[in-house]
């Protein structure tokens, strides 16, 4: 694919999946906002960048975490570090989540150079916030981890929470999955 300019890959203004009081590893997508990416389209260089936003609020008892991850098909390209949520209840309020995966070359051990960035109220360095205004948090990637490249497959976007908590839910609304260079 390699193209010199950003293309648009997909884009979604419909919920997807909601992920509610459960610790399983969910997509936060909705299938519009999801790309059958062909085997061997990524480049050395290639970036997927993902934005989505959504709602996130945190139950009344102990939320503990969440986690954020980008996958190709059913391989774990990067995996972002748990990240505390609030430690008092919270209804669900605005997030945006965005991130950057450039890629390290078209091979059966690629590795995907990532970086995320959550905006919103939610997570710890936003803890026992009142309604104070949203805070951007950078989250750290565990960049490393090798997939085929060559395989291509489905980009999806999953949340993990830490602990199966009434009132923990995330759910994205709007959706848009870009491939530069």
């Amino acid at each position: 694919m390699n193209p010199s300019v950003p293309v648009l890959l997909a884009a979604s203004n419909t919920a997807g999946g909601a992920l509610s009081a459960s610790a399983v590893a969910t997509s936060i997508l909705h299938g519009s906002g999801k790309f059958n990416l062909g085997g061997g389209s990524l480049q050395a260089g290639s970036l997927i960048k993902l934005i989505q936003r959504g709602v996130m609020g945190v139950g009344t008892t102990v939320a503990g975490t969440i986690t954020f991850d980008l996958r190709i098909g059913s391989a774990v390209i990067t995996s972002f570090a748990a990240q505390t949520v609030r430690s008092s209840s919270s209804a669900a309020v605005p997030f945006t989540l965005e991130i950057d995966a450039t890629m390290s070359g078209n091979s059966t051990a690629a590795v995907a150079i990532a970086t995320a960035t959550f905006t919103g109220q939610t997570l710890v360095g936003s803890t026992n916030m009142v309604t104070a205004g949203a805070i951007s948090t950078v989250i750290a990637s565990s960049a490393g981890t090798a997939f085929d490249a060559t395989a291509g497959g489905l980009i999806d976007s999953y949340a993990t929470w830490g602990v199966s908590t009434s009132g923990n839910t995330i759910q994205t609304y709007q959706s848009e999955l870009w491939l530069i260079g």
